[in-house]
């Protein structure tokens, strides 16, 4: 499935009237609850045996395996640690009640780890895990950009980037900000469920992620042909 282009820059988002219902059946929160119950195990059977997934942190392969049962507990479906699964876990955040403080700390947690290793199978990139607590774990991306996964969780979830303590933008170093903002500018404008949508979040910084790779790239070749190397 192919997400829409989504914008990182709020200045640019089309907002429209929020609507918070699914297309199709809307997932009950207790459905939500259910699937949170440490007492219905389901097998994760998403891949896991290949280089890039081993590569994975024990300790953020716990959390994200927890989202992998979560979700298929509420929904049937298992997630396989690709952007193709992305509007799946979308769908299953919105019923994600926000008035139950533990529910929704252990949804942004493991759903966080989750999401960073989709970015990082994808990407590429290394898992921060400085901190002690798993919400404010960082990715860090092949061009240094770095971010919080979870917090573009909390962010999906309340739909809101106004969060108390979770981070949901870029950290972009000093020498890639102009060239970022320039990216983000000539970027379609989106509505504001593809803004916060993790599968948007995704598009995003794969298309920002290429396009730096495309300035690199040019950046060696004339060094390269440059008589000096510069």
């Amino acid at each position: 499935m192919i997400c829409a282009l989504a914008q990182a820059c709020v200045k640019q988002m089309v907002v429209e009237k929020r609507n918070f219902s699914l297309r199709g059946e809307r997932l009950g929160r207790a459905e939500v609850a259910g699937a949170l119950d440490p007492e219905r195990p389901v097998a994760n059977t998403a891949e896991m045996n290949n280089e890039v997934a081993a590569a994975c942190p024990p300790s953020v392969s716990e959390y994200a395996v927890q989202t992998v049962r979560y979700v298929e507990n509420a929904l049937g479906v298992a997630l396989g640690y690709d952007s193709d699964t992305l509007p799946v876990l979308d769908h299953y955040l919105r019923a994600v009640p926000v008035n139950e403080s533990a529910a929704l700390a252990l949804v942004v947690a493991t759903a966080g780890a989750y999401f960073g290793e989709v970015l990082r199978r994808e990407l590429g990139g290394e898992w921060d895990l400085d901190d002690p607590e798993a919400v404010f774990w960082r990715l860090v991306l092949p061009s240094g950009i770095a971010l919080a996964p979870a917090g573009m969780v909390a962010a999906a979830i309340v739909q809101s980037d106004d969060l108390e303590e979770l981070d949901p933008g870029l950290d972009v170093p000093p020498k890639l900000r102009s060239p970022v903002e320039g990216i983000m500018d000539r970027m379609s404008p989106v509505t504001e469920d593809e803004y916060y949508s993790l599968c948007g979040r995704f598009d995003t910084l794969s298309h920002v992620q290429s396009v730096l790779a495309g300035i690199e790239a040019e950046r060696r070749k004339r060094r390269a042909a440059s008589p000096d190397g510069n």
